[in-house]
């Protein structure tokens, strides 16, 4: 590959996540050629396991800003614990099949 890597985050042993360019060539071998003529930048996943191994294109960035945005979400989301997320969610009035309202 032949392509320019703005960030590349492994996932597991085999796997990583990455924002790049990526030449024509490789989006051809990668059967995304649908996604663009090998300009701009991409997120894709490199599977390195013997039974796979190759990418996997996830989507085409829409600009270069976009990508440094996507990049710095990124970098947010890894630095900080997961917090659990709760809805305030109370039943409607009504039936005993009690549809949930997020209040």
């Amino acid at each position: 590959m032949d392509d320019d890597f703005l960030v590349c985050e492994r996932i597991d042993s085999y796997r990583s996540l990455c924002i790049s360019t990526l030449s024509r060539k490789t989006l051809d071998e990668a059967e995304a050629s649908h996604l663009g003529d090998g300009t701009g930048f991409y997120i894709f996943e490199v599977d390195n396991r013997p039974e796979v191994s190759g990418i996997n294109v996830l989507a085409r960035v829409a600009s270069f800003e976009s990508a440094l945005r996507i990049i710095s979400i990124w970098q947010e989301a890894v630095q900080q614990p997961a917090k659990p997320r709760a809805a305030n969610i109370r039943p409607t009035s009504g039936s005993h099949k009690t549809p949930l309202q997020l209040a």
